[in-house]
């Protein structure tokens, strides 16, 4: 059971950029096998910091009685925008009381 990549872009490219920069050949071609052999501990505590945020984020927003916008547009945003999107939220999206 792998990482679904299409769920989080920024973390797909930045992999990407990863791998290209350790290329050492011309083509600068990356196989399938190399995505599998990333060096994850510099990856995951950036995935467990997001999926922390967006769990944060997505029952603030829904437990909060009014937000700056519709609720469900910040909803989106937390789910897909990986990692600023909650960030968002917390910063502009919260009403404060």
């Amino acid at each position: 059971m792998g990482i679904n990549f299409s769920s989080t872009p920024f973390y797909y490219l930045l992999t990407i950029y990863y791998l290209a920069a350790k290329k050492k050949s011309t083509k600068g071609e990356i196989t399938l096998e190399e995505l599998l052999h990333v060096n994850w501990s510099l990856i995951a505590p950036i995935l467990i910091l997001q999926f922390i945020l967006t769990i944060t984020a997505l029952i603030s927003c829904i437990k909060q009685g009014d937000t700056n916008g519709p609720k469900w547009l910040w909803i989106l945003l937390i789910l897909f925008i990986s990692l600023f999107g909650p960030i968002l939220y917390f910063v502009v999206g919260r009403k404060n009381n």
